[in-house]
């Protein structure tokens, strides 16, 4: 007696439900990768930019700052015995940017009085005055002082006013610091003798 084996295959159903779930798993890892690409790229991004943003700041830091030209001292009139008022003049270093004379801070000492001064409409005891001149473009309208390649500004200091005692051999230390970039230094022996009213300092 010959028997008759029959095959049953998968229902065409069966297969075509298992052909569905295979694309949407194969579409579900496409969005997967998708979306950790576009991750990675957005997390690239934002470290190169704070990368570019900390690189800008490291140059500003070591390229900015003031060029001092020449300080002078002026006892007013020859009566004086110290040095009642100081002059600064100053630019920028070559390749400087911009510089704000309302974020600065001069600091000065005489081995006695140290003071930091900040800008004012009068020098005294706190503050110095600064005036322009040479203002190259872009010019300042009234009541700006932003220092731009070019410039020259002289910086005025009230010693007296201060505190400061500048008689002859005083040895005197300065540092001119901007808000960004690196301080200007100087130091400076007052003359042994005062023979004129105004002296160069350095």
């Amino acid at each position: 007696m010959n028997h008759l084996h029959i095959i049953k295959g998968k229902p065409q159903n069966e297969e075509g439900e298992m052909g569905v779930g295979a694309l949407i798993i194969f579409i579900a890892l496409i969005l997967v990768a998708a979306v950790a690409a576009s991750v990675i790229l957005s997390t690239a991004y934002v470290l190169q930019q704070q990368a570019q943003q900390t690189g800008d700041q490291a140059i500003t830091e070591v390229s900015t700052g003031f060029r001092i030209y020449d300080i002078f001292g002026n006892r007013i009139n020859s009566s004086n015995s110290a040095i009642q008022l100081m002059f600064i003049k100053v630019g920028l270093i070559a390749g400087s940017g911009g510089i704000n004379i309302m974020d600065t801070i001069i600091e000065i000492d005489d081995g006695y009085i140290e003071a930091n001064l900040v800008l004012g409409t009068t020098a005294n005891a706190t503050h110095f005055n600064a005036t322009y001149i040479r203002d190259k473009s872009p010019v300042n309208t009234p009541g700006e002082y932003f220092v731009t390649q070019g410039d020259l500004v002289m910086l005025q200091l009230n010693a007296t006013d201060i505190g400061l005692n500048l008689l002859p051999q005083t040895f005197v230390t300065m540092k001119i610091i901007p808000k960004h970039g690196i301080p200007s230094y100087e130091t400076m022996m007052t003359p042994s003798v005062y023979t004129n009213v105004i002296m160069s300092l350095i």
